[in-house]
């Protein structure tokens, strides 16, 4: 193995570590009785407000962020750009802890945002680990391991939050503390990378090129396209679908059953090992459902089927049986949409509509990122359930795409 890879593969599991990190503090800082951010009596809806804005400014800010760092480091350089992105990371968690000790909702807010902004990192890493390969085989077995570190992050990061803000372990963990222990993570991960990591050979592209908007023109460029357009707009229902209950699963365990900020983050820990476990899976259901359209749609319907659930309001128990079946299914649609989108360009348009699919799913994370203000009139578990008719909807787009472009073919 290509030791230069390592500095890469960390930088990857920084930036996903420092994404599901958010999540299990979020609801216990900034809904219910114990809101310490906000001010004394904030009702009800500004409480919702603020856990929607947290939720959607990440993706918000991730929709150009992301372009924006990539087109620089082409520019400039992916080692530079790659540092840039891991110091961002680093100073926006600082200003998280920060937000979470003073308590400042200012800071809090400002944190979460930069962090989008500088979430260019994988892309970035793994066009370096691309460069460095000397084959085709190690180009692929590279990248591969570029998933395992998104793996890793999605349950460490959750997994951080949760034992570094329990109190019962050690008196001084607080809130605050996840958010430094990241921010240290991140700064090594930019020592690491800026010392230890090759310059690449890639061809530096002239500044002249750089264009602020591209990513809303990209965006607006799938819908062109009439296979991409369908295909697009199904991602986007399928991000939507799976964001509100990733994002509202946290307020749930709260309201519900009173989980503090460690028991949310191991929950979502032990999501994520069932992601691993379906990634694992996805290459026999691939096989057996014979096409990336039918894996698509099996994840569609198998999380359409458990979401709908939650309108019932179900035990504790069934929570976590329900959520593992829905992150051991969520990768065959996420799989499947990816393949999809890829067979439906020419081989020069690939990184074109990868890059569609990445605007797809942060555009899909800014509008499950409103869930929250459904709060005001409705129950959390309602709210969680919405998702069933949108995977429904994802399910009878992919159907559509199916008999329009692949009959034909």
């Amino acid at each position: 193995m290509n030791k230069r890879i390592f500095p890469c593969l960390f930088a990857i599991f920084v930036d996903i570590m420092g994404y599901g990190l958010v999540y299990p503090l979020a609801a216990s800082m900034l809904a219910g009785s114990q809101a310490h951010i906000l001010p004394a009596g904030a009702s009800i809806h500004t409480q919702h407000f603020y856990l929607s804005l947290m939720y959607l400014l990440y993706p918000a800010a991730m929709f150009f962020g992301a372009s924006f760092m990539g087109d620089l480091s082409d520019m400039f350089g992916r080692r530079k750009i790659l540092t840039l992105c891991m110091a961002g990371i680093a100073l926006s968690f600082c200003l998280m802890g920060f937000g979470a000790m003073a308590p400042s909702l200012a800071l809090l807010l400002l944190g979460r945002a930069l962090s989008g902004v500088f979430a260019g990192s994988p892309p970035i890493a793994q066009a370096i680990m691309a460069d460095i390969s000397k084959s085709a085989h190690a180009k692929a077995k590279n990248l591969s391991l570029s998933v395992g570190a998104q793996c890793l992050g999605t349950i460490f990061g959750p997994l951080i939050a949760g034992i570094f803000s329990d109190y019962q372990l050690v008196t001084w963990f607080t809130y605050a503390t996840p958010f430094f222990v990241a921010a240290l993570f991140a700064a090594f991960a930019m020592l690491w990378v800026y010392f230890k990591l090759e310059s690449s050979s890639q061809k530096i592209r002239d500044p002249k090129e750089f264009k602020p908007l591209r990513p809303i023109l990209v965006f607006l460029e799938a819908f062109q396209d009439k296979r991409v357009r369908l295909l697009a707009i199904t991602a986007i229902f399928g991000q939507i679908s799976f964001g509100i209950f990733f994002q509202m699963i946290s307020v749930a365990l709260k309201g519900s059953f009173d989980y503090s900020a460690s028991l949310i983050g191991y929950f979502y820990a032990f999501m994520g090992v069932f992601f691993i476990g379906s990634i694992c899976m996805v290459p026999r259901i691939h096989k057996w459902a014979g096409s990336p359209q039918r894996l698509a749609m099996t994840g569609f319907l198998c999380n359409a089927v458990a979401i709908c659930f939650f309108f019932f309001q179900p035990s504790e128990l069934w929570v976590w049986v329900l959520s593992a079946v829905l992150c051991l299914t969520n990768p065959f649609y996420y799989t499947g949409l990816m393949i999809s989108l890829s067979d439906a360009v020419k081989k020069e348009r690939q990184g074109w509509v990868m890059g569609i699919y990445g605007a797809t799913i942060a555009f899909g994370w800014i509008i499950s990122g409103l869930s929250p203000n459904l709060l005001n009139w409705i129950s959390v578990w309602t709210v969680i359930s919405l998702s069933t008719p949108a995977f429904l909807v994802t399910a009878f787009l992919m159907r559509l795409y199916m008999s329009k472009h692949l009959k034909a073919k």
